[in-house]
């Protein structure tokens, strides 16, 4: 009777540790954070809506995260949009136990789009007619850029930013 609760005791151990290795390197793909990108998105600003692909859990037990991932979205400004290959929320593991969905920090990065596409959606977003003149000499290019995003967990402080970006074959 001993060896079969030591048998069963090891083989549900087993499991649990091929599920966190699971979590952690592929994730499982849910719905339920769609809301969150959607709300923390609109949060910035209201006139931004964003179109979402499949949404992946993954673990981090070494930072006590969980990375919501998606990929191949689109983010929309009125008519003008900007296509994203990834986005990243990193919430913190605790919170979430707490049924609290606290957001560490957001990382985001955008697919090589043409120069006249973001530059549409910076104009729509806030014009400013020096930058429209300067931004209306461009007459080609890409551009592929990522941002950092990280909130403070001091409510009243601004959150961090952080872009790196690379523009590629630019005609003034």
């Amino acid at each position: 009777m001993h060896k079969i609760i030591l048998k069963l005791g090891l083989i549900i151990f087993l499991i649990l540790i091929a599920f966190i290795f699971y979590l952690s390197e592929f994730g499982i793909k849910t719905k339920k954070f769609n809301e969150l990108i959607i709300e923390k998105i609109k949060e910035t600003d209201s006139r931004l809506s964003v179109e979402l692909d499949n949404v992946f859990l993954k673990l981090n037990l070494a930072k006590r995260e969980i990375k919501v991932n998606t990929s191949n979205s689109k983010i929309y400004l009125k008519k003008n949009f900007i296509e994203l290959s990834n986005i990243n929320l990193n919430l913190d593991l605790f919170s979430m136990l707490k049924d609290k969905k606290i957001i560490n920090d957001i990382e985001f990065e955008i697919k090589e789009n043409s120069l006249k596409n973001v530059i549409k959606f910076i104009n729509s977003y806030k014009f400013n007619l020096s930058q429209f003149l300067i931004f209306n000499r461009i007459n080609k290019g890409t551009i592929k850029a990522k941002a950092f995003i990280k909130f403070n967990e001091i409510k009243d402080k601004y959150p961090e930013y952080k872009f790196i970006g690379q523009i590629k074959d630019a005609h003034f």
